[in-house]
């Protein structure tokens, strides 16, 4: 069920979810599984998930906004592709294609596009985030992770 859209003047960073994310989800022994658009709304983890433990994790901040002729358009797309998936190498979390990311979010944003803010000098900020999942109390390497990206207008 569609969330309610407040109007762009009682939009805020961070107060607002849109309806979808994108989730993907990696493993060691299988690899990367096909990406989906879910519902926003809570997530589930291991209580003994390395992102609570030991902080492994990373994001990148993105923007998507409309152009004079109401297209919508990401800003400097491949740059936020590059920094993220450096920053997940850096942290040992699992390689991921950014062309084939940067598709997925396109096909998000094409799906929640309607929660870009129309006025002029807004936008709607994009979180791709990437955390260990690894369910294992010990400090070890990466096993089991996620890439999940958020909207927020």
């Amino acid at each position: 069920q569609p969330l309610p859209k407040p109007p762009d003047e009682a939009l805020g960073f961070g107060k607002v979810i849109a309806d979808h994310m994108l989730k993907c989800t990696w493993r060691a022994d299988t690899g990367w599984a096909p990406p989906e658009l879910v519902p926003s709304g809570p997530i589930a983890l291991h209580p003994f998930s390395h992102v609570l433990h030991y902080a492994i994790e990373c994001y990148e901040g993105m923007k998507v906004y409309r152009d004079s002729s109401d297209k919508l358009r990401l800003f400097r797309p491949k740059l936020n592709m590059k920094r993220f998936h450096e920053s997940c190498e850096r942290l040992c979390l699992p390689a991921f294609s950014q062309e084939a990311l940067l598709r997925c979010i396109e096909d998000l944003v094409r799906l929640d596009g309607d929660w870009v803010p129309r006025q002029k000098g807004y936008s709607m900020y994009m979180r791709p985030v990437a955390f260990s999942t690894t369910p294992w109390l010990g400090l070890t390497q990466c096993s089991e992770a996620i890439i999940f990206v958020l909207l927020s207008p």
